[in-house]
This record gives structure tokens, C-alpha cells and sequence, in this order.
């Protein structure tokens, strides 16, 4: 659960329309969320991909990076 909200603020921050890059909306909003299968445990150190509209997350008890596409979902 505190995966899929964590996601879901960064996919929100990806998407706000209107914001210049450095920008910060004045509240979020949780559009989606991204399950990730096979995924269990803690995520640990969040990267993002603006232009490539990716997330990139150490699935850290996984011993995994995730790279999640944010337009494919």
C-alpha cells in the first residue's frame, strides 16, 4: 500500500500540467496507481526520468531496480 501511494505522488508530479521544470504544485493529487508484480518488501532511493516520463526505484528486500513506465503504466 505505501508503495502504490509513493508512486502515485511521483506519477501526479510527473503529469501536473502547467508546471515549469522547478516548479511545485500547490497540492497533489493521487491519479493512479502502478502495481508492481513480484514486489514485496520496503522500496528504498527513487529516481525519475522526466522527459522519459519513467520512475526508477530500488526494490531493496527484492535485490531488484524497477523501472516503471509512467504513460504505459
Amino acid at each position: 500500500m505505501r508503495t502504490g501511494v509513493v508512486f502515485g505522488l511521483l506519477l501526479s508530479a510527473l503529469t501536473a500540467p502547467g508546471l515549469a521544470l522547478g516548479q511545485t504544485p500547490s497540492t497533489m493529487e493521487l491519479k493512479s496507481r502502478i502495481p508492481l508484480a513480484k514486489v514485496d518488501g520496503r522500496m528504498d532511493h527513487v529516481g525519475v526520468d522526466i522527459a522519459g516520463q519513467r520512475l526508477f526505484a530500488a526494490a531493496f528486500d527484492n535485490r531488484t531496480l524497477e523501472v516503471i513506465d509512467v504513460q504505459a503504466g
